[in-house]
């Protein structure tokens, strides 16, 4: 197995499917049968209008360029990128087998200003390949135990595609040159610290030893920075508990967020160690595993998870407060 960690350019499409495609060829020629790239890889990930612009068709350029990628190779090709299907946008992990078979999983769970650029998928999706039956799951999904729950006995491995930036370590920059981590905003942020690094790492770790099956996630790595969507609103719900960054709510618009990216690709085995990551830079982590030959049952209580309340309350308010964008921009 391959999960791939690459930085995308925004919105550079054909660039990051030329890098996407040579490091999934060296994963190929490494032995890899099954490699997954980051979330988002085809467009990088941001909070722009552009987005409306990057969404693909299946007979778009990406879902091709997998397919087709995985027919060529003789492996299985995972990736995840904007979908239309019908009336909607979704944030669709594909899955594609080398005879021409593929499954769709849409993101369950988007990350608060995600709702502004698409919609949430219907739950589990469990692909019956050749490798196995394979549970995949997108980023901020793996915040949700019950996800994890709906795969116990029902699969021999589990894929997931991520992109998460560190917003709980976020800074924010106005035109005017102030800057404000994101502990100012609030004892919300600064109660979230901690608890979302858990989540992609250590806690996923666990409930994939819990479940009983290998597992592997494709990240990207570096710096994200963008805009946000509503920004003015956004920022005002964030500092309402902070009277003196009230008078910065006019700037938002024109203010822009940076922080680092989680940076956990890697391959755990059917215990929950960690088997493989990847070198610094555009690579990939690399491992054999062992596949149970049928979905194992969990054998104890599902673990619990670290993320901090505060966490989902952030993303639920940004995400309610973000859909009329989407909603507009659909029309």
């Amino acid at each position: 197995l391959a999960a791939v960690q690459m930085r995308s350019a925004y919105g550079e499409v054909e660039a990051n499917l030329v890098k996407a495609e040579g490091l999934v060829r060296s994963a190929a020629e490494a032995g890899a049968k099954l490699v997954v790239l980051p979330e988002l890889f085809n467009t990088g990930y941001g909070y722009t209008p552009a987005n409306y612009d990057l969404v693909e068709t299946r007979a778009g350029r990406t879902y091709g360029w997998l397919t087709g990628l995985a027919a060529e190779l003789g492996i299985h090709l995972a990736g995840s990128f904007l979908l239309r299907k019908g009336e909607d946008v979704f944030n669709t992990l594909l899955l594609a087998a080398p005879d021409g078979q593929t499954w769709e999983y849409d993101k369950t769970h988007p990350w608060g200003w995600e709702r502004a650029y698409f919609c949430p998928g219907k739950g589990p999706l469990i692909a019956e390949t050749a490798l196995g039956k394979i549970g995949m799951l997108i980023c901020y999904d793996v915040a949700y135990p019950d996800l994890f729950a709906a795969y116990a006995g029902k699969i021999q491995l589990l894929l997931v595609s991520s992109c998460p930036p560190k917003i709980n370590h976020m800074k924010i920059h106005f035109p005017e040159g102030r800057e404000v981590a994101s502990e100012e905003t609030g004892a919300v942020a600064r109660a979230m610290q901690g608890s979302v690094d858990l989540v992609f790492a250590e806690n996923l770790r666990e409930q994939t030893a819990w479940l009983g099956v290998p597992m592997l996630n494709a990240m990207p790595y570096g710096e994200f920075a963008s805009p946000v969507p509503r920004a003015r609103v956004s920022f005002g719900a964030t500092v309402m508990s902070v009277p003196r960054l009230w008078k910065l709510i006019g700037q938002a618009d024109q203010a822009t967020i940076t922080a680092g990216y989680n940076e956990h690709t890697q391959i755990a085995g059917r215990d929950g160690q960690v088997l493989a990551k990847p070198p610094a830079g555009d690579a990939f982590a690399l491992a054999e595993v062992e596949i149970p030959a049928t979905p194992p049952q969990p054998a104890i209580p599902q673990p619990q998870m670290n993320l901090h309340p505060a966490a989902r309350w952030v993303s639920s308010l940004l995400s309610w407060l973000v859909l009329p964008e989407y909603k507009k921009h659909l029309k």
